[in-house]
């Protein structure tokens, strides 16, 4: 696929003595994060709030550490269509299609959403891969829900629905961080083998493209699970 081309401009909104510098666009392949700066007063140096770490990075070669419930939990409510679960984490997010605008940026909803890359594979496609992209912040710097991903444990299950409400089911089999420009493209491929690609951002923050923003991006891969 060709790249998608970095966000140009940031959004700055003041609360206070709090800016919050907004990018919310793939950089490079995929950069996504809500960038929380907090202003100490005038002439003061910025602190920035880091994205969580993935907190046991993990590759397909490794034995699988989750030990837990592999099907959905009974005592919640049925997912709905065009939704994706970790219960493990905590993780329970709608999604909506993320297409590109006419400047060749990823759109992607408010934090509480996550997108559904459409210049991949279709959700549940038994070929290629599935891209689902998210925020991992809110603008106060609270978490967003696919910041939950961070804390996901080799062989952990992972639900997700298409848009006729179809569950598919898959397991982690990777869970590692990337630089913002250093994603595969194994991971936005429409044929070979099925997975599914769930892509935050992550770690540290600092200027990238002549914006700030975090330099890395958290992925989790998946593989199906019948």
């Amino acid at each position: 696929m060709n790249a998608i081309k970095p966000q140009s401009r940031s959004k700055v909104t003041r609360r206070g003595t709090r800016a919050f510098i907004v990018l919310a666009a793939l950089m490079g392949l995929v950069g996504i994060g809500i960038v929380a700066m907090g202003l100490l007063g005038a002439g003061s140096t910025p602190s920035y709030v880091p994205a969580p770490a993935i907190e046991k990075p993990f590759s397909p070669t490794e034995p699988d550490t989750f030990t837990g419930p592999t099907a959905l939990p009974a005592q919640d409510k049925p997912m709905g269509s065009m939704e994706l679960s970790v219960p493990s984490v905590g993780l329970r997010i709608s999604i909506v299609d993320g297409g590109l605008d006419a400047q060749g940026r990823m759109i992607l909803p408010e934090p509480d959403q996550s997108a559904f890359y459409t210049g991949a594979a279709p959700i549940g496609s038994s070929t290629g891969s599935t891209v689902v992209a998210g925020h991992v912040n809110h603008e106060d710097a609270s978490p967003a829900p696919m910041g939950q991903l961070t804390k996901i444990e080799k062989g952990a299950p992972i639900f997700i629905t298409d848009s006729s409400g179809k569950v598919h089911r898959y397991k982690a089999v990777e869970a590692t961080l990337y630089g913002k420009h250093a994603l595969p493209s194994s991971f936005f491929r429409t044929d070979g083998d099925p997975q599914l690609v769930l892509l935050t951002c992550g770690g540290a923050i600092g200027p990238l493209d002549g914006v700030v923003n975090f330099l890395d991006n958290a992925a989790v891969v998946a593989v199906p699970w019948p």
